[in-house]
């Protein structure tokens, strides 16, 4: 399943239109009739986006990106409610980091695995790791 087929579905099941999704998004109704018509090219940022106010699971954001093979109507997760799970350092960071050394998304998605209790040092010694990069 290619990325904007995924958006329409889980714009759907968020019952959003396409006009509500497109104010939440702070873009017109017809970018985001290209973006799910496949007309346009959705950038990492506004994928993001998507997925926080569709609720879009983030392992489900990570298959769109690594498997999106894999992914199939009949195996998508249900949506959840508009989501704050995305935050800037676990994906706009990691995703950066990502287009220069691809082991920073097998980083990315480890954090995703882990427990909610763990994430919170895992940041911290991926900070460490990135500014020694640096």
């Amino acid at each position: 399943m290619e990325i904007y087929q995924l958006i329409v579905q889980y714009r759907d099941m968020s019952g959003m239109s396409q006009i509500e999704a497109a104010k939440e998004l702070s873009i017109t109704p017809s970018a985001l009739s290209k973006y799910e018509n496949n007309n346009a090219q959705i950038s990492i940022k506004m994928f993001v986006q998507m997925c926080k106010i569709y609720g879009i699971p983030k392992d489900v954001f990570v298959n769109a990106l690594l498997h999106p093979e894999e992914l199939t109507i009949r195996n998508l997760p249900i949506a959840k409610e508009k989501s704050d799970d995305y935050d800037e350092f676990s994906t706009d960071h990691i995703l950066d980091l990502y287009k220069a050394n691809p082991i920073y998304f097998q980083y990315f998605h480890v954090f995703n695995e882990l427990p909610a209790d763990k994430q919170e040092p895992f940041i911290q010694m991926l900070k460490s790791f990135i500014a020694f990069q640096r």
